[in-house]
């Protein structure tokens, strides 16, 4: 084996040394320049080979090489995590077939689209759909795919079917003035400024998400008497935690559906898992904008944990539940028995659509084809009683809706299509072989910046939900554990998301805060995804 030295302008020569089997030689003082370099070389020879046919051949000679290099991963990591990131994935597409190489495309390709083009979920969508497509049928022609179709979409409209019906039943219940009663109902009572910031936030995220739940809390907060920055971010972090079961649980629907597992089991311990970063968000929120002392902290502390005893019982329905224990324990802390009279008669309908939800569930008719048609009852039932046609709803649904259904469908599609490929399997092994059970370690942390890179909690996991069921079974890890830490994880990674950022900011204070709020959210991020971290250890333990 030859020993190749780095060269800032000809790179070239990496490439020919790779042909003979060579392995990088050198020191540790490559520049961030000469890995750029090294970078390019090496996806110009993975280019090069897959023309020729000889990807499979070249795989093993090209892995000693990048292994040499990743020697260094831990020097640069600090210095230029973009780089370092980029040459592991380059690693991870080079040590395996090309069917390895399509899983790490299908990952990194929305990513880009949306983080880096600044493109919206739908036409990352439509760019993966196609290169999903063109991979598949390069290989296997075009059997099958039409059935790949068929499943795929069959899937992605029954999600759809739950986003298009529970925002219906938000936007009717706004139009019947609802959210105006209950702004009302709880905006004087200022001592329940937690309980807002959390639990009220974790209950209209329930049933709505897409950045309505911060929006609706960061003015409630700031008419409490706390500042912008503290109302606006109190709101951002504190309804992070519902967010796996936002939209009536659209975020869960849908990785149950792409890992093909039970919903409800999926759902039981997403909560459960969920109650730990519950406590944390409780404490950062209380202590660090709100200034609770730690006794007002105490009984949102174990209203938090009481989750992991509710879950087996309220599952996908979880942060309704604990969303409105948390509201009436904080309206009865501070005003008393009246108030909680008098938001139960404001979220009358709301109570209604859960008790309808668990009564369908308790009769055997808990599927996704189900929910749809109960949410849309209730929210008809709701119009018939007050008497009152909520005319704007429909428009108001399409218009918040139809880029994220569109999107989930083609990801539905597209992730039919790299489980028939075996794109996912073939990457997870590899990062089974490469990492150990490792890996598990980080399965929260991929879900946060995955809502942060695309925005979504729900695209986070349409991306992932393929890797970490192959990797969990892969390591023969707990499937169930490791896709509720993918969920839990994604609904975390909301508190930094800059769309959210700039909506929750636009209600309280404008664009002056963004930056801060971005910081605070980082911060915050870090002590809620800890419990999740400390969760994957715990469950690697076990094994």
């Amino acid at each position: 084996m030859k020993l190749v030295r780095l060269h800032q302008r000809d790179y070239s020569v990496l490439v020919d040394a790779f042909e003979q089997g060579a392995v990088l030689g050198g020191d540790s003082t490559f520049s961030l320049q000469e890995l750029g370099h090294l970078v390019h070389a090496i996806l110009s020879y993975l280019k090069h080979v897959s023309l020729r046919g000889g990807a499979n051949k070249a795989s093993r000679d090209y892995a000693h090489a990048f292994r040499y290099v990743l020697s260094f991963s831990l020097i640069y990591f600090a210095e230029a995590p973009k780089v370092t990131l980029i040459y592991h994935a380059v690693y991870v597409a080079a040590s395996v077939d090309a069917s390895a190489l399509h899983g790490v495309a299908v990952l990194l390709l929305p990513v880009l689209v949306i983080a880096v083009l600044k493109r919206d979920a739908a036409q990352a969508s439509v760019v993966t759909l196609t290169y999903a497509l063109l991979a598949f049928t390069s290989s296997r022609g075009l059997a099958g795919v039409v059935d790949a179709l068929r499943s795929g979409l069959t899937t992605g409209l029954q999600i759809s079917s739950i986003i298009l019906s529970a925002i219906y039943f938000y936007n009717v219940q706004r139009e019947l003035g609802t959210e105006d009663k209950l702004k009302a109902s709880m905006g004087s009572a200022a001592g329940s400024a937690l309980y807002l910031a959390v639990f009220f936030s974790g209950f209209v995220e329930s049933f709505s998400g897409y950045g309505v739940s911060p929006a609706v809390a960061a003015p409630l907060l700031l008419s409490t008497g706390l500042p912008p920055l503290s109302a606006t971010a109190s709101a951002l972090v504190g309804h992070t935690w519902a967010v796996p079961f936002a939209s009536v649980g659209v975020p869960t629907a849908v990785l149950a559906g792409l890992a093909e597992v039970d919903v409800g089991a999926l759902a039981e311990l997403t909560a459960v898992f969920a109650s730990f970063s519950l406590a944390a968000i409780v404490f950062r929120v209380g202590r660090g904008y709100i200034s609770c002392s730690y006794k007002e902290l105490v009984p949102a502390l174990l209203l938090s944990l009481s989750l992991v005893l509710l879950a087996p019982f309220t599952r996908i329905y979880s942060a309704a539940v604990m969303g409105f224990l948390g509201v009436a324990a904080g309206l009865l802390l501070a005003s008393g028995a009246h108030k909680v009279a008098e938001a139960l008669s404001v979220l009358k309908y709301y109570l209604l659509l859960v008790a309808m939800l668990l009564l369908a569930n308790l009769a055997g008719f808990g599927g996704l084809q189900y929910t749809f048609i109960v949410i849309l009852a209730a929210a008809l039932l709701s119009q018939l009683i007050e008497r009152k046609l909520a005319r704007e709803a429909p428009r108001r649904t399409v218009a918040m809706t139809f880029r994220s259904v569109v999107a989930v469908v083609l990801f539905a599609i597209v992730a039919e299509i790299v489980k028939r490929g075996g794109y996912m399997k073939s990457l997870a092994i590899l990062l089974a072989q490469s990492t150990g059970t490792l890996y598990a370690l980080f399965v929260p942390v991929v879900g946060a910046l995955g809502a942060y890179a695309t925005g979504s909690a729900t695209t986070s996991n349409l991306i992932f939900s393929a890797l970490q069921k192959s990797y969990a079974e892969a390591v023969q890890v707990n499937t169930y554990a490791l896709l509720a830490l993918q969920n839990v994880g994604g609904g975390l990674g909301g508190m930094v998301s800059p769309a959210k950022i700039s909506v929750a900011a636009s209600t309280t204070s404008g664009k002056e805060l963004e930056q801060q709020l971005f910081r605070e959210g980082w911060k915050s991020l870090i002590v809620a995804v800890a419990p999740q971290v400390i969760i994957a250890g715990w469950i690697l333990l076990q094994r």
